[in-house]
């Protein structure tokens, strides 16, 4: 998986298979064809002056997992995902902040790193928000 949409790919996809299995029957967003990332021609080499590819997210990798750019990020993402509940993607987006900071993960790029607590975190917070509404 590329690190360019590593983070919010992988929160994003976990929420909305989370929340298929977890019986929502909300209907309040219409369906989306699934977007698929562009891949870049050639792989760029960088000249440490750009930002990191961040999953998506405005910003660096150093950019923090509580910022607002996060927030924001994470919200829109997963209000794109017709089988997730759109009262939910607030407190889905906020759940994940939170559980990914009591793991220890402090910016975007410790999330790159860690996808693996990434997807726990956006599983549990589905689970979590959707079982509240």
């Amino acid at each position: 998986m590329s690190r360019r949409f590593g983070f919010l790919t992988v929160a994003i996809a976990v929420a909305a298979m989370a929340a298929a299995g977890c019986g929502s029957s909300s209907t309040s967003k219409t369906a989306q064809p699934a977007a698929t990332p562009p891949t870049p021609s050639t792989p760029s080499t960088g000249t440490g002056t750009s930002t990191a590819p961040t999953g998506g997210l405005s910003g660096s990798a150093s950019t923090p997992i509580g910022s607002p750019i996060v927030r924001a990020a994470l919200i829109k993402k997963i209000s794109q995902q017709s089988s997730f509940p759109t009262k939910s993607d607030t407190p889905w987006a906020d759940c994940v902040i939170k559980a990914l900071q009591a793991d220890g993960l402090k910016t975007v790029g410790d999330a790159q790193q860690h996808q693996d607590k990434v997807r726990t975190a956006g599983a549990n917070c589905a689970k979590q928000v959707i079982g509240q509404h």
